[in-house]
């Protein structure tokens, strides 16, 4: 038990070969001129309540999801098609798996010039069983290439660190039309790819 807290504590030494090999990404990065990230963001928010008619009583309840936004802009008139990943570092208090690392993925389409929003969410039952958000990391890429790479938090800049030593949890960062507040805010986000 002991060697595999020890492995997975190694996440936050600062190794300078991930360091290095984040570096290059951020460079590849920054030669890009098709867009750029002004801010990434990660916050709490509420359940929306919808009414509805229906039969018999039907009790809602509320709970609390994470909400992760990223604001950008794009230079071109219109780029084709940005994929957006995210990697959100979940600090746990199990002792025996410390840190988990979820991913989620999603494709815009017709991104036309200007500034634009990509908003994804965690669901509150896998924020109670995987705790609280430790940092976000976002890559975006285009034609295959790397455009941009933003984090935010305490640990969202170690995010290829836990890449190389986290298995990425798959389909727990979801898109709106995956949620409650798939109406919402609908023209904040691009289209996504069918």
């Amino acid at each position: 038990m002991k060697m595999t807290y020890a492995v997975r504590q190694m996440f936050f030494v600062v190794l300078p070969m991930a360091l290095s090999l984040g570096g290059v990404e951020r460079a590849a990065a920054q030669e890009s001129r098709d867009i750029s990230i002004r801010k990434l963001m990660t916050g709490m928010t509420r359940t929306p309540e919808y009414t509805a008619k229906t039969k018999g009583s039907l009790r809602e309840r509320t709970r609390d999801w994470a909400e992760i936004v990223c604001l950008y802009d794009t230079m071109p008139d219109f780029i084709d098609e940005l994929e957006f990943t995210y990697y959100v570092i979940m600090k746990t208090n199990n002792t025996r798996e410390p840190f988990v690392l979820l991913k989620g993925v999603v494709t815009y389409i017709h991104i036309e010039k200007g500034r634009h929003q990509s908003t994804m969410y965690i669901h509150p039952s896998v924020l109670a069983r995987y705790g609280a958000i430790d940092g976000v990391a976002v890559e975006v890429r285009g034609g295959g290439r790397l455009l941009a790479v933003e984090s935010e938090g305490a640990s969202g800049r170690r995010y290829q660190q836990a890449l190389q030593q986290l298995a990425a949890r798959e389909g727990h960062v979801m898109n709106p039309m995956q949620t409650p507040f798939a109406m919402l805010g609908y023209d904040n986000n691009e289209m996504m790819k069918p």
